[in-house]
């Protein structure tokens, strides 16, 4: 049998010898890369970034941030790790158009889709929160805008919850200093007769209505304090409930506050 040699002259059973004597043969291609390189797929920050962004935008999700600040940072955090694989796969989805159109394109659907998450589950402030000096500010200049007479208040809480009784005593105060006149001026604890939660604007009405039938309501006329007291908490994001109770004097409105609805 013919021994067969390659150019250098060593049978295959020199090679077979002399293992790590066998020189690498360059590849025909441009570059001239070695055959006994890595077979694998290069390596891209685009993957690495993309998964972690997923893991990131998952976990927000799952686990809210409390606080607006935390949010805002969340998306701020989910746009970092997400802008470079967006703009890394526009030009493998998007191969026939220029790379500045492509890479703007992708921009704006990452945008778009974290504003769309941002707007739907931004978190909103606890219905009975410390306010903020501009909350405070808006609040106060809500009840001065009043020009008519205004009606008395009367702040009430429940009688075994001292903390809701305390969120009242500071409301009592910015009344005070929006120019209106509260009842006493004093929190007074209180029972209704049918638990409500949230802020209770309760204000006199005409009869006591149908007990027996809670379809059926009482007419309660909603004068220029009913107004500004219910524009001055909108400024707050806050919702108040209005009742109508005969037992409370014609040129009296009550703020009852009730444990924050759920």
């Amino acid at each position: 049998m013919a021994d067969k040699r390659n150019p250098d002259g060593h049978s295959p059973r020199y090679w077979r010898s002399h293992p790590k004597t066998v020189p690498k043969i360059e590849d025909s291609s441009e570059g001239g890369t070695s055959k006994f390189a890595s077979s694998g797929r290069k390596w891209e920050w685009a993957h690495t970034l993309g998964c972690l962004g997923i893991a990131v935008g998952i976990g927000g999700l799952l686990f809210p941030p409390g606080t607006p600040e935390a949010f805002i940072g969340w998306l701020v955090v989910l746009f970092f790790f997400l802008v470079y694989p967006f703009l890394h796969f526009s030009r493998i989805v998007l191969p026939f158009a220029k790379p500045k159109i492509a890479y703007t394109a992708s921009t704006a659907v990452l945008i778009g889709s974290i504003s769309v998450v941002g707007i739907k589950n931004f978190p909103k402030p606890a219905y009975y929160h410390s306010l903020s000096q501009k909350e405070r500010t808006r609040f106060i200049d809500a009840l001065k805008s009043q020009k008519t007479e205004r009606q008395i208040v009367r702040v009430s809480c429940p009688n075994n919850n001292e903390d809701l009784c305390v969120i009242a005593k500071d409301y009592v105060e910015l009344l005070q200093w929006g120019d209106w006149k509260v009842e006493g001026p004093a929190v007074q604890r209180t029972s209704l007769a049918k638990p409500m939660a949230g802020i209770v604007l309760m204000s006199h009405s005409t009869g006591i209505g149908t007990p027996d039938d809670p379809r059926t309501g009482v007419w309660v006329k909603q004068t220029d304090s009913n107004r500004t007291i219910v524009a001055a908490f909108k400024t707050l994001d806050t919702k108040l409930t209005e009742q109508g109770d005969y037992t409370m004097p014609e040129n009296t409105i009550g703020l009852y506050f009730g444990p924050a609805p759920h």
